[in-house]
């Protein structure tokens, strides 16, 4: 697989985008509606410039998804999409990401937010170190078909080569109750490798589009912003 060269320009401005300093940021969910000092750390991507603001709008106007059920948010970087959701309804949520970083980052926003009660987080590959279940599964994932960086961190959360929405897409149903669900981003311009929708049925899940926008942002990108409630068929 290779990547095309608009998408490879993008993923260099990305990676300039995201070098940044620890620092702190407010993130406007709806009119008069902000989630309010949320501290990102270096090496992870800025929430207010990807597609996690979109998935955080969404979630917010989206209530009925997760109120009052059990929650795993995983690859959660900052934890900006476990804290709104523990925030505004979800009776628990578990945040995890396979990076130390995130893992931190999230933590130190979530005892910030007052939410220690209704949360909990870990670090693993996937599912590895997750040992309960939960209604909704969301899962932030790596979009653009290259493999990481390994010297340059913040691409683990930008790239994959597809590997790993397959391994998500075996390992999920073990981790989900009875008509649970996962909901999962996209952006199109990301091409077919890591797309929810069309990979996702290869592995018998039910895929409906549930939100589906054109976005022309020059600190994001532009293209159609999709999310997918998958279930297992």
């Amino acid at each position: 697989m290779a990547l095309t060269d608009e998408q490879r320009e993008l993923i260099k401005l990305r990676i300039k985008e995201h070098t940044h300093p620890r620092y702190t940021t407010d993130i406007l969910l709806d009119q008069d509606v902000i989630l309010k000092d949320l501290v990102v750390y270096p090496d992870i991507l800025r929430p207010e410039k990807t597609s996690a603001l979109y998935f955080a709008r969404f979630l917010f106007l989206n209530k009925d998804i997760y109120k009052d059920k059990e929650v795993i948010d995983m690859g959660c970087g900052c934890g900006i999409q476990g804290i709104l959701m523990a925030t505004y309804g979800a009776h628990h949520v578990l945040l995890s990401d396979i990076f130390q970083t995130a893992v931190q980052n999230t933590i130190e926003n979530i005892k910030n937010a007052g939410l220690e009660s209704k949360t909990s987080v870990t670090q693993g590959d996937l599912f590895e170190t997750i040992d309960s279940t939960a209604d909704v599964i969301i899962f932030n994932h790596p979009f653009f078909p290259a493999e990481m960086d390994p010297d340059i961190p913040v691409t683990g959360a930008m790239c994959n080569d597809g590997e790993l929405i397959h391994r998500f897409f075996d390992e999920a149903p073990r981790y989900l109750n009875e008509g649970g669900i996962l909901i999962m981003p996209f952006f199109d311009f990301a091409g077919e490798i890591n797309n929810p929708e069309i990979q996702g049925m290869k592995h018998g899940y039910t895929v409906r589009k549930v939100h589906a926008i054109e976005i022309d942002d020059e600190n994001i990108q532009k293209g159609g912003f999709l999310v997918y409630e998958l279930k297992k068929s």
